[in-house]
């Protein structure tokens, strides 16, 4: 049986989907803080597609590649080489979030996930600091990453969630 805060957190998620399902041209931009060696992740929530995803830098730098469903680090940066993982079992729900290990300085700038068919456009700006602080700014969500799976989609449910805002 599944417990009662479970249920209500599986619903918020739905309902989140399901919002975002309306937008079909979304541009929207958050700023996460977190320090150096910390995983961070990176949101990027959209309606399911089956069509491409790209993750780039501000300097163009190609981060991760969605090619209709699977991962194509053929031209991932070396600098990423490693470190960038994603949720396959998610990209059905809409969600091709990825997971930046160990931030370090070299990391700070702006994060664009593409989705060239559905015009969809989602920009993370990500500030490394050496300090062992962790915070998110406009009134985004801390998206250091240290727990289990399900604290991961919380943070993903809250930044959708202030992005739709």
């Amino acid at each position: 049986m599944i417990r009662k805060e479970t249920q209500m957190f599986l619903r918020s998620i739905a309902l989140i989907w399901m919002s975002s399902s309306i937008l079909h041209s979304v541009n929207c931009q958050q700023e996460i803080k977190t320090s150096v060696g910390a995983d961070v992740l990176l949101p990027c929530v959209s309606t399911p597609t089956k069509e491409n995803v790209f993750w780039r830098t501000t300097g163009d730098a190609d981060v991760y590649n969605i090619i209709k469903g699977t991962a194509d680090l053929t031209t991932q940066s070396s600098k990423f080489k490693d470190r960038v993982s994603t949720f396959p079992h998610l990209y059905k729900k809409g969600n091709f979030s990825i997971l930046l290990k160990g931030a370090s300085l070299n990391d700070i700038g702006e994060y664009t996930c593409h989705i060239p068919g559905d015009e969809f456009r989602q920009t993370v700006k990500l500030d490394v600091s050496a300090a062992k602080t962790t915070t998110a700014g406009n009134g985004g969500s801390a998206a250091v990453t240290s727990g289990p799976l399900h604290l991961l989609l919380l943070q993903v449910l809250v930044a959708t969630v202030q992005c739709l805002m």
